[in-house]
């Protein structure tokens, strides 16, 4: 990347009101102050006309944009040469061909493994703990049933389907919990596994035989789509807990389901093959089956670290240095 050294012209695209969180006033008022000028469009007050129209006014040399912003047009002016996500998922945003144009792209990338991290263990104390069947006997059929006993966390065998940033989150905040934890990542280091205090296993089949709790973090790849099949659910333990909260598409849906309906396992589910989740579908309603609605990614408390991860990118971009969390083509189709 060249060095640039000069002020960009900024053009924000975030509704007043869910964008705020990202970019409060102080870290606005810095962002102000990076650009030569700046302007803030939301999409919630402006048509999708107005958008292609602002975006050859403008001429932006950078986008900052989130969950609201517009798809962009095929035709996005010269000038523009750095999209800023603030969130995650870019396709409906983007299409690849900008990217192979040599668009640069970034999102939130690590800063918000922690959340997700925290999530996960959640949703897997939820599963030890049978709280989706006590929570809908206490508050839909008045039961009181304590003598079906959970199970505890405590020296338990993790397993983990994927070694990344998220996972490495993970296996921090259960090390009180003192539980021997185990991977299949075929592309993560021997020295990662070794400072992180896991243990490489050389099949999926072998990870899922030994694991009283399997967290899915695998990438969404060509070679991992659909990996996790009914065989392979079935050799989990019975009573074991199966938990994702990364990419719905690494495990077969229709297996899912099938092994959840039979109630031997305890699931704990962030994303879905289908989203939002249709108000009929047949996971609702399982007492095995603790269902969020995608939301283990940042907190409201925490969607400033994006914001921030943004400004450093822009200081970046502005001095011709590498960005973080960068969306090239791979990453781009591992996105789902």
């Amino acid at each position: 990347m060249t060095n640039c050294f000069k002020k960009p012209r900024i053009l924000v695209s975030l509704n007043a009101r869910r964008g705020q969180g990202f970019l409060p006033q102080d870290l606005m008022d810095r962002l102000q102050r990076m650009a030569s000028e700046m302007v803030v469009f939301d999409p919630y007050c402006n048509p999708i006309e107005r958008w292609k129209e602002l975006l050859h006014e403008f001429r932006p040399d950078i986008l900052v944009t989130g969950w609201d912003t517009y798809p962009l047009p095929q035709d996005l002016p010269e000038s523009l040469r750095y999209i800023c996500h603030l969130c995650g998922e870019v396709r409906w945003i983007i299409n690849r061909e900008m990217i192979e144009r040599g668009m640069l792209v970034t999102n939130w990338g690590a800063s918000i493994s922690r959340t997700i991290a925290e999530c996960t263990m959640m949703l897997t104390l939820c599963a030890m703990r049978r709280v989706t069947y006590y929570a809908l006997g206490m508050h839909l059929e008045g039961k009181w049933e304590p003598a079906l006993l959970p199970s505890s966390l405590f020296e338990k065998r993790i397993g983990i389907h994927g070694f990344g940033n998220i996972a490495r989150c993970f296996t921090r905040l259960i090390a009180p919990f003192r539980c021997s934890v185990r991977t299949y990542d075929p592309y993560v280091s021997d020295e990662v596994l070794l400072a992180h205090g896991v243990q490489r296993v050389g099949s999926l089949e072998e990870l899922f035989s030994d694991s009283d709790v399997l967290v899915e973090l695998a990438a969404f790849t060509a070679e991992t789509t659909g990996v996790v099949t009914e065989a392979l659910l079935r050799r989990l333990p019975p009573g074991a807990v199966f938990v994702n909260t990364g990419r719905p598409g690494v495990v077969d849906g229709d297996a899912l389901l099938k092994v959840a309906r039979e109630g031997t396992l305890q699931i704990g589910l962030d994303v879905y093959h289908q989203e939002p989740l249709p108000a009929v579908h047949p996971l609702r309603g399982l007492r095995n089956v603790t269902l969020l609605p995608h939301i283990s990614g940042p907190t409201a408390d925490h969607l400033r670290a994006c914001g921030e991860l943004a400004l450093r990118n822009i200081a970046r971009f502005i001095m011709g240095d590498p960005l973080e969390s960068l969306i090239t083509l791979d990453v781009y189709d591992r996105i789902t």
